[in-house]
């Protein structure tokens, strides 16, 4: 059957008790009620001593603590800068450490009641603030910081009405990867704009063709960016231009063999357009 005793380095266990072999140094210790907090340091298994009058114990005073208020944003040479507004701050910016949503905000200037930072950069959404100041712990306070999705411009601003032109778009808040597009978009008159490379201030995309049912010599179409929940439209629309769409006027020959290896001649207009779809 089972062995009705176990025994381990410091102890034994037999019937259901149990023998300390050989009690640590603060197995009879016991903190007076109500005192504060001691600071108890082991070396090797012993616990230390408080001798010579030393005091271990620790409090914590409200009073000490720092706290964040507010946050205001600026962009600075294309990044953006926080500011972010409080008590109980250090004047040492490398006594900060601050947290928004995830990114790194590396502290730059500090003062008593605020603290600038540099935010690493990042897609457009809603963000809470974490700060620690080194010397003295985390802040408490409870603040939002929202990274607004922008768009500054769309080039070229008119292509063809079947789609396949390539649009540079400016802006800032935009995902750095193609992987976090796929809750996002981009779209041209309501249709999605396939994405084909991207930064955080700049995307590529795809046209689609043009939605009217009854396709017109021009047609004005709303560019819209969407990412985490925001949607912004650019300043100007997008053209959908007849006269820049490929057309086809003549085939030659029309038949051919089911071999193959016949010249096919095509003739056309606006063959010279340049699309990452071109095939024939």
């Amino acid at each position: 059957g089972e062995a009705d005793s176990v025994r381990g380095d410091a102890w034994t266990s037999r019937d259901g008790g149990v023998k300390i072999i050989q009690p640590g140094g603060d197995f009879f210790r016991q903190p007076a009620e109500g005192s504060d907090p001691q600071v108890t340091v082991w070396v090797n298994g012993f616990l230390c001593l408080c001798a010579g009058g030393a005091d271990c114990s620790f409090s914590y005073d409200s009073s000490l603590t720092p706290t964040i208020l507010g946050v205001t944003d600026t962009l600075v040479d294309g990044s953006i800068e926080l500011t972010i507004t409080g008590t109980g701050f250090t004047t040492d910016a490398s006594d900060f450490t601050i947290d928004v949503g995830g990114r790194n905000c590396e502290a730059t200037v500090a003062t008593s009641s605020s603290v600038t930072c540099t935010l690493e950069n990042g897609p457009a959404g809603d963000f809470d603030i974490t700060l620690w100041v080194q010397s003295r712990g985390q802040a408490s306070g409870s603040v939002t910081f929202t990274l607004s999705l922008t768009v500054d411009s769309f080039s070229p601003s008119s292509g063809s009405v079947g789609g396949g032109t390539t649009l540079t778009i400016l802006g800032t808040g935009f995902p750095n990867t193609m992987d976090e597009w796929e809750s996002n978009e981009v779209a041209v008159g309501g249709s999605s704009c396939t994405i084909t490379e991207t930064s955080y201030t700049e995307v590529k995309c795809v046209t689609p063709k043009e939605s009217t049912s009854r396709r017109r010599k021009r047609a004005l179409a709303d560019l819209t960016v969407t990412v985490n929940g925001q949607t912004v439209s650019a300043s100007g629309q997008y053209n959908y231009d007849a006269s820049s769409t490929p057309t086809i006027t003549t085939l030659d020959p029309v038949t051919a063999t089911p071999m193959g290896g016949d010249t096919l001649t095509i003739i056309g207009t606006t063959f010279g357009y340049e699309s990452p779809f071109n095939t024939v």
